[in-house]
């Protein structure tokens, strides 16, 4: 018998589905984003010089932190593209 319990549980399930969707959405747009800036910078040599400076200096985030965290998101984005369909 369907019970208002049931109902409930279906709809939470739907709503968790849906939110978990849009969040992945959202992160595959976010790092896309991310590509076109990196992108930007690397193929401008002054941008690329002057980013490399500031992160020198920038003892919370150095250069070598910057790079291992745009690996994560990449990988965690090509994790991503493989196993979740649009």
């Amino acid at each position: 018998m369907i019970t208002k319990e049931s109902w409930e549980t279906r709809d939470g399930l739907l709503q968790a589905f849906n939110i978990l969707q849009s969040i992945i959405d959202y992160y595959k747009s976010k790092f896309q984003a991310l590509e076109e800036l990196k992108t930007k910078i690397l193929d401008d040599p002054v941008k690329k010089a002057a980013l490399k400076a500031l992160l020198d200096q920038d003892a919370d985030n150095p250069m070598t932190l910057i790079v291992s965290k745009y690996l994560t998101a990449k990988a965690n984005y090509s994790a991503l593209v493989d196993i979740v369909p649009k």
